[in-house]
């Protein structure tokens, strides 16, 4: 009798094991394809982001169109191109600014919310075209900067499907890191670099 308990604790934690392996590997083999990464973008079109940048100011930004490639410019980050919207609220008057811009960020994973964001954020090229015309870019940049961090630091860039999709709801669960690589995103219980 004692040799069968032994044995059938020891082929629960032999279970145990291979199902923890199983579950890191599932995890470790999972890819966020660019493609999907910029389907999911593009729902996410016309969302608006309000900031307070002075006390007599504040500034929202809306995306029109927002396309990414997963690290084939730079190893570690997501390049983002495409068109916004900029509307400076002031006590002088409103003013409403169309962009076009290219910017690079590093990505990171968000596991209680199961969701990627975008930090580090370097604007990369830009062309504005304001309702007053040309302003000089020494004047708009600091806060194009501040509101593009904000608006990436508040907004996702990719949410895991936790409720409708079990793969990524393990993912959300077990991932603790992610991975740029060339054209996908993958999901790690381990830093690598």
């Amino acid at each position: 009798m004692k040799k069968y308990i032994y044995f059938s604790g020891l082929l629960m934690i032999a279970m145990f094991v291979v199902g923890c392996s199983t579950i890191t590997d599932l995890v470790s083999q999972y890819a966020l394809s660019e493609n999907a990464f910029n389907t999911y973008l593009k729902k996410r079109i016309g969302i608006e982001q309000k900031v307070d940048i002075t006390q007599l100011a504040n500034a929202s930004l809306t995306f029109n169109d927002l396309n990414a490639t997963i690290g084939k410019h730079n190893s570690k980050k997501v390049a983002l191109s495409g068109d916004a919207t900029i509307i400076l609220n002031s006590i002088i008057g409103d003013q409403k600014a169309n962009m076009k811009l290219k910017m690079s960020a590093q990505p990171y994973f968000d596991n209680k919310q199961g969701a990627i964001f975008l930090k580090d954020i370097t604007l990369d090229d830009y062309t504005f075209d304001s309702s007053l015309g040309k302003i000089a870019n020494k004047t708009v940049l600091p806060y194009i900067n501040s509101l593009l961090q904000f608006y990436f630091d508040n907004q996702p860039v990719y949410v895991l499907d936790a409720k409708n999709n079990p793969i990524e709801a393990v993912i959300q669960k077990t991932a603790k890191y992610i991975n740029v690589e060339n054209g996908q995103i993958t999901f790690n219980n381990n830093i690598t670099h």
